[in-house]
């Protein structure tokens, strides 16, 4: 017989779903890029992933800067309030991470494909409206 861990509501607690003791159901969905083919399935809300990383940039940034200054004789107090006040202005979450750089600037270049195929559509759907009023126009009035 196999055990298994109930939630609260007396459900069985699946792992595959990514639930989560005290939490609702995350939903899982995949995130692709189609013209660089990336794929990521993922629970990460994009914000909370941005957030995410930028903290751990500031966190690992802010250990290195620590570190430097405290080699080069500053007392580690000093070091670490310099440090904290230098990773507070960090707002890039790839300054050290190349790869996910790369991928910001697939998605970036993916936005930039699909903007220039809505705006070719949208020229189009200008093109006809004004090519069907000018129809309409053309038309004798009924008597």
């Amino acid at each position: 017989m196999k055990s298994q861990i109930l939630t609260p509501d007396g459900r069985a607690f699946d792992p595959e779903t990514l639930e989560t003791l005290g939490q609702e159901k995350k939903i899982v969905r995949m995130y692709e890029l189609k013209v660089s083919k990336i794929k990521l399935k993922t629970s990460d809300k994009p914000k909370d992933a941005l957030d995410r990383a930028l903290m751990q940039v500031r966190e690992s940034y802010g250990h290195m800067a620590m570190n430097q200054m405290v080699l080069d004789g500053v007392p580690k107090d000093e070091a670490y309030l310099k440090a904290q006040a230098v990773v507070g202005d960090i707002a890039n979450p790839f300054q050290s991470e190349p790869a996910a750089r790369a991928v910001f600037l697939a998605m970036a270049e993916e936005l930039h494909h699909l903007r220039g195929v809505v705006d070719q559509l949208s020229s189009r759907l200008e093109a006809l409206d004004s090519k069907q009023l000018e129809d309409v126009e053309g038309l004798p009035e009924a008597k």
